[in-house]
């Protein structure tokens, strides 16, 4: 939930500075926010990590239990990361206005890698025996990292407006799919 929150805290900001034609307070903000997100996932990551003995003898006393939620928080410890880069790198989207690009590589991210994959890797034998419960965190971890790199790739390429200048919208149809997001921009008079 602190990556979710941090995200909507994002959105709100950055939008805040764009409603300000402040870009490059939008811009730092953006940068400070995913900075922050992957401080955090490096948090939770470690307290699953090393905490996994403490986290899973809460749960059972049996020791088979505990080694095999071990092995599963391991996963849930690398889940972090991308998630906390897809969900922060999403809100600072909203927060630009930009919202169908990152939605449609949300979808195609955990309906064709995700499940998919993890369906694959942890129910059948097409990769060799099925890992089962592993498999399907494996299959999570890959398709949030495809949509966390295409987030911040989207958020790379976009091409707000110089230092200088206001933004006037940036609105889902000024972007066209996959070109890139350019926003209409004007020089102050």
């Amino acid at each position: 939930m602190l990556p979710f929150s941090l995200g909507m805290a994002l959105t709100i900001r950055v939008g805040y500075f764009l409603g300000k034609q402040d870009v490059d307070a939008a811009n730092h903000t953006a940068k400070t926010g995913l900075l922050l997100a992957l401080c955090s996932a490096t948090c939770t990551a470690s307290f699953m990590v090393f905490g996994s003995s403490v986290i899973t003898g809460i749960y059972s006393p049996d020791k088979q239990v505990q080694l095999i939620a071990a092995t599963l928080l391991f996963f849930s410890a690398v889940f972090q990361f991308p998630d906390a880069l897809q969900v922060s790198s999403i809100g600072i989207l909203r927060g630009f206005k930009i919202t169908r690009l990152p939605m449609v590589y949300t979808i195609v991210a955990y309906w064709l890698v995700a499940l998919p994959l993890g369906y694959a890797l942890g129910l059948t034998d097409i990769f060799g025996q099925p890992l089962g419960a592993r498999g399907l965190w494996m299959g999570l971890v890959a398709g949030l990292s495809v949509a966390a790199g295409a987030a911040r790739d989207l958020g790379h390429r976009r091409d707000l407006a110089a230092p200088g200048f206001a933004v006037l919208a940036v609105g889902e149809d000024d972007i066209p799919f996959g070109h890139g997001c350019h926003a209409p921009v004007f020089t102050p008079p």
